[in-house]
């Protein structure tokens, strides 16, 4: 007999989008905030008691996030004992997978450099696009110190979502291997 699907938070979510959080994932600085309404004026940032909730019911262990506009870096998430891997420092010790720690890795490997093997990969119109994502994200990033640290860090993994940065929930794929596998889903700001 088969278990049912364990379920994801409500802000965790993608088929509940009043409560999604409010996140982009291409700013350098991950900010979580909830949807009050529609804009950030109606947003309020989460206190550490709600990103200690647990990701799913029941508490999962493990997870790898998966992303259709790039495939080729899923991200693996699991917790042994209280232990994080990827390791995220000034976590509470809880043996499960927090909301944090799921969004928190998937940011943490959005923000990774790519290698001149992936760049060299892309066709003339692919650079031309990822390039544009990286020059509106650096510019974005504020001050002229920030702008020029983004800029010395290069193109990163979330160039490649070009204006899709923003967080709009997850859903449940088919597990993979014995692992239960969450589509990021993500979009424009709304």
């Amino acid at each position: 007999m088969e278990l049912p699907r364990p379920q994801l938070h409500n802000m965790l979510n993608g088929e509940i989008a009043s409560r999604h959080l409010y996140l982009n994932f291409a700013s350098a600085d991950l900010e979580f905030k909830r949807r009050n309404g529609s804009g950030i004026h109606y947003s309020t940032t989460l206190s550490a008691y709600d990103l200690d909730q647990p990701a799913t019911n029941p508490q999962m262990t493990r997870v790898r996030v998966v992303c259709d506009a790039i495939p080729q870096w899923p991200v693996d998430v699991h917790v042994s004992g209280t232990t994080l891997t990827p390791h995220r420092r000034h976590r509470t010790a809880l043996p499960y997978l927090t909301l944090e720690d799921v969004i928190w890795a998937v940011h943490a490997s959005l923000h990774r450099k790519i290698s001149h093997e992936d760049w060299g990969r892309l066709n003339v119109t692919r650079e031309t696009e990822i390039s544009r994502a990286y020059t509106r994200r650096t510019k974005a990033s504020g001050s002229t110190s920030e702008v020029r640290q983004q800029q010395a860090e290069g193109v990163k993994r979330v160039d490649f979502l070009l204006k899709n940065t923003w967080f709009k929930g997850f859903a449940w794929l088919e597990p993979e291997s014995g692992v239960e596998r969450l589509k990021l889903l993500l979009g424009m700001e709304s």
